[in-house]
């Protein structure tokens, strides 16, 4: 009874290990090739972004009808109520209010549409309020309002007491006419309308006790308009870096390993073995075999 040869191919881990190994040189140049293409693209994409801006914290309390109370500056709004307002602070309603003062001639600003140009000139008017919208909402996104150092407060009840801090992160993109110039009267602006925003809109937990609220400036004293994004540059560049070398190399390992499969020359006499389950008698070595075996041969004779 003639036996059959066991040509089913087998595709194994080792056999992808061995692929991938025999070509680590490869992928290691094809690797960092990948890492250094990414990395001048981060750094390219990133170099000139800047942003402009500061971080400030404004205290808050609610402000006791007792002059004499010893609570005055003590009292704590609850996780309902600082969440509400902290709302109100991210809406473009409060963003038209913090630029409402600013000189919008001067800075090269959009100006607020005039509701009667509607009826005398639609299409002006239309216009107007695109780029006026367009300019708050880039003043909005700008800006970014919260009440825990976190980022994250639960809202519970009103009842539930969170801290007396309302921080206030202004980081403006440096593009056309949102410059470093525009960026310092925007934060001299919040200084004054935040604490005016919050006394006005705050609501008030206890008016049998409470008159009002307290809201001042207390960090940094002296605010000033900082570089805010000192190391994105080199943040950008080792992502991009990073993302596009893992790209490169898994892509060059399906290669090799395709490459490696559809390659159907034996190279070993395990495979053979392995493959067709006879056993092998011998092996007639290679011309470039014979010939490293002479020139091994005379290198130790000319010793």
């Amino acid at each position: 009874m003639e036996e059959k040869l066991n040509t089913a191919e087998e595709f194994s881990l080792s056999d992808i290990l061995s692929a991938l190994v025999s070509k680590l040189k490869l992928l290691i140049v094809l690797f960092l090739t990948g890492c250094f293409l990414g990395g001048a693209l981060g750094f390219l994409k990133s170099h000139d972004v800047v942003y402009y801006g500061s971080d400030l914290t404004f205290f808050v309390s609610p402000e006791s009808k007792q002059e004499d109370d010893e609570e005055s500056f003590q009292g704590v709004y609850g996780y309902a109520i600082m969440d509400t307002m902290v709302r109100y602070l991210r809406t473009e309603k409060a963003t038209e209010v913090f630029v409402e003062s600013m000189d919008f001639e001067a800075f090269g600003l959009p100006q607020k549409p005039d509701p009667e140009l509607s009826k005398t000139d639609p299409n002006l008017y239309s216009k107007q309020v695109l780029a006026y919208d367009a300019f708050i909402r880039k003043v909005k996104s700008s800006l970014n309002f919260y009440y825990k150092e976190d980022g994250s407060a639960p809202v519970s009840s009103a009842n539930t007491e969170s801290n007396n801090y309302i921080y206030v992160t202004l980081s403006v993109k440096q593009e056309g006419i949102f410059d470093k110039k525009f960026t310092g009267e925007l934060l001299r602006q919040l200084q004054v309308k935040v604490p005016q925003v919050i006394k006005s809109r705050m609501v008030n937990p206890d008016p049998s006790r409470y008159q009002g609220t307290n809201c001042e400036l207390v960090t940094p004293l002296y605010p000033m308009v900082e570089w805010m994004n000192q190391s994105y540059v080199i943040k950008e560049t080792i992502k991009f870096a990073v993302v596009v070398g893992a790209i490169v190399l898994f892509l060059a390992c399906i290669v090799v390993i395709v490459v490696d499969r559809l390659d159907k020359r034996i190279k070993d006499v395990e495979v053979i073995q392995k493959k067709f389950g006879v056993p092998v008698l011998g092996v007639i070595p290679s011309n470039a075999s014979k010939e490293e075996d002479e020139i091994e041969k005379l290198k130790k004779g000319g010793k």
